[in-house]
C-alpha cells in the first residue's frame, strides 16, 4: 500500500512493488481521508500483525492549540476487492466511559442543543438518514461562552 499526501486529500494505492525496477505497480486506489485536516499518515505493524495508521490534523483556526495533533488511531485492512477498510483501532475502547445515547431524533435547520457529560473526551457515532437534505451540518461546543465550536458538514453525492 502506498500514501500519497500532498497537503490535500490523503489517497492511497493498493499493488504491488517491483524492487529490482524499483516501481509500483497499483491495482485499486482511493482516499485515504476525506477530510481536509488529515495529512502526512504513519502506520505501525502491531504484534498481533495488525497495521494501524494516525495522520497529523492540521488547518484548525488559531489559538485552538489543535494544530499538529494526531487523529485517532484506525485498523486497517483490505476488502476482497482490494479496496482499503477503516474501523477505530480496538484499543480506544479502553477509554470509553458510561455511553449516552439519543435514537430518532428528528433533523431540522434549527440548532438543537443536547447536553453532554461533563468529560474531557468523547467519542461520537452518528448514523444519519439524509432524507434528501443536500447538506447537514453539526457543531460540537462547550456551553462556555468563551469556547470555540468544532464543526462538521456533509454533502451528499449525485450519482448523475
Amino acid at each position: 500500500m502506498l500514501f500519497v499526501s500532498p497537503y490535500g486529500k490523503v489517497q492511497y494505492f493498493v499493488g504491488d512493488f517491483d524492487p529490482d525496477s524499483c516501481r509500483f505497480h497499483a491495482q485499486t486506489n482511493g482516499m485515504l481521508d476525506y477530510g481536509p485536516n488529515f495529512y502526512a499518515p504513519n502506520t505501525m505493524l502491531v504484534p498481533d500483525g495488525r497495521r494501524i495508521v494516525w495522520g497529523w490534523v492540521n488547518g484548525f483556526k488559531s489559538g485552538h492549540g489543535w494544530n499538529g495533533c494526531l487523529s485517532l488511531p484506525r485498523e486497517l485492512s483490505l476488502s476482497k476487492s482490494g479496496q482499503l477498510r477503516q474501523e477505530p483501532a480496538p484499543e480506544l475502547r479502553k477509554l470509553r466511559g458510561k455511553s449516552v445515547e439519543w435514537r430518532n431524533v428528528p433533523l431540522s435547520a434549527d440548532a438543537k442543543p443536547f447536553k453532554l457529560p461533563a468529560t474531557n473526551t468523547m467519542e461520537i457515532e452518528l448514523e444519519i438518514e439524509s432524507n434528501g437534505a443536500k447538506d447537514i451540518a453539526i457543531g460540537i461546543k462547550s456551553a462556555s461562552n468563551d469556547s470555540y465550536a468544532v464543526d462538521m458538514s456533509f454533502e451528499t453525492q449525485n450519482s448523475n
